[in-house]
């Protein structure tokens, strides 16, 4: 995010003046719209105070313009819509229109900080799922160093509650794990000998040991985040079109420009009059200050570069393209290109996981069947709510809400023991309580037969 944000531990950064002290310049110089409305009786810009807020507006921000420009030509080796900017600026100075020339110096320098500033904010939204890899890890000899130090095939310690650090796979230990920050489903998975785990995922109940499969900057977290700084980089379709006739638009629009200007030359007197008598006709102009026939159709040159240039298209697609990034990224979507974004407009149907996208992804219990040997559902819930209320899982939080819906109160828990992978055990007011998966389910019915068969 170095470079992206137009403020710095709440400073503004070189960016961000840049911009605040071009929109004072160029907000002072709407004053020389006084003049333009004075018409012929107009004093010179020399006499104008605000045409110098104009220049220094232009002064100020047209550097970096030009920057842009000739890095395009030196290392692209191509023209591109900044070149033409930069053109139509001298340009409308060639005019005299400074407030035309400040105009396109202040939006493209307010383009560069909102897009500077959408690719940061995108940094930072997107950079939750770089920010949940632990900045340390602990090998299973018990050593812990930092998630840096990592070696392929080392095998990692990872307790209840751990993030996992690495994509790799499990061999040994038995848990459950919730993947919801990569897959979007909140219902958590149960992992064990030969599965295998992402990076950014959260171990939830037992302990597992994970060999390496991948370091960590070349994990799942990490490729998922680098998807946003390439969305951000890379242009939509319709940026590379306009990217592509810009290096054509850009000559044609000036070898026009220089027939405008030098073909007329073949007629023209330079004293007010042309070899035909007449042909051009020499109009006053109040932004010229005399009568030239031949210093017309120069001036008549720099206003078809002015007029021609795409200003808005220039500083309009790039901020469309980076606010769209930034925001999808707010409410956790991330786009792979800017192409993938310009889909979304001709889109008819969508399909979507509807756990943790349309839904909370909250569990909640809203009934309960119970067999005939229960005392009643109520009972069952009590029973249930108690061995939860000591749990981490998730389903946990759905018993006790379910209980506190009947107005049931968790009764004291002795001998709680998280069995890894399956679920949990305790004993409530001496009666043995599961609480699990149906594999559990199916091993406490088997001990039970057995027990009963011995007798």
């Amino acid at each position: 995010a170095a470079g992206g944000t137009l403020l710095k531990r709440g400073r503004p950064t070189g960016l961000g003046l840049l911009l605040i002290l071009c929109f004072i310049l160029f907000a002072v110089s709407f004053g020389t719209w006084g003049r333009v409305a004075a018409g012929p009786n107009a004093p010179p810009w020399y006499d104008d105070p605000y045409s110098y807020f104009a220049l220094g507006c232009c002064a100020v921000g047209a550097p970096l313009l030009l920057a842009r420009a000739l890095a395009s030509i030196m290392y692209e080796r191509r023209l591109n819509m900044f070149a033409l900017m930069s053109l139509a600026v001298a340009g409308a100075l060639g005019l005299r229109q400074f407030w035309e020339a400040a105009a396109i110096v202040f939006f493209f320098v307010l383009s560069e900080a909102v897009q500077k500033w959408c690719v940061h904010h995108t940094s930072t939204q997107a950079g939750a799922l770089g920010g949940l890899l632990p900045s340390s890890v602990v090998t299973v000899g018990g050593v812990e160093k930092p998630i840096e130090q990592v070696q392929l095939g080392e095998e990692l310690l990872l307790k209840p509650g751990a993030r996992v650090p690495v994509d790799g796979f499990v061999t040994s230990g038995e848990s459950s794990v919730d993947e919801s920050l990569i897959t979007g489903e909140s219902l958590p998975v149960a992992k064990r000998a030969g599965d295998a785990v992402t990076a950014g995922t959260t171990n939830q109940t037992g302990v597992l040991t994970v060999r390496v499969g991948a370091l960590p900057a070349d994990s799942t977290a990490a490729q998922l985040t680098a998807l946003v700084s390439e969305a951000q980089s890379a242009g939509g379709k319709r940026e590379q079109i306009l990217e592509r006739f810009a290096r054509w638009y850009l000559v044609l629009l000036v070898l026009f420009a220089l027939c405008v200007a030098l073909v007329p030359l073949g007629w023209c007197d330079w004293n007010g009059e042309d070899e035909s008598g007449g042909f051009i006709g020499a109009a006053p102009h109040s932004h010229i200050g005399e009568r030239d026939a031949c210093v017309t159709w120069l001036h008549r040159a720099l206003a078809i570069i002015v007029i021609a240039c795409p200003c808005s298209l220039v500083v309009a697609m790039p901020i469309t393209y980076a606010c769209g990034v930034s925001s999808l990224a707010r409410w956790g979507v991330l786009v792979k290109s800017s192409r993938q974004l310009e889909l979304l407009a001709s889109l008819t149907t969508i399909a979507m996981d509807k756990t943790g996208t349309l839904t909370e992804g909250r569990f909640r219990l809203h009934q309960m069947a119970v067999g005939a040997a229960a005392e009643s559902t109520e009972r069952v819930v009590q029973l249930a709510a108690s061995i939860e209320s000591l749990s981490q899982h998730p389903v946990a939080a759905a018993f006790l809400d379910f209980a506190q819906s009947l107005q049931v109160e968790p009764l004291p828990v002795d001998g709680f023991l998280i069995l890894e992978g399956i679920g949990v055990r305790g004993v409530v007011s001496g009666v043995t309580v599961h609480v699990g998966s149906e594999r559990m389910a199916r091993s406490v019915l088997k001990e039970a037969a057995r027990a009963a068969g011995e007798r």
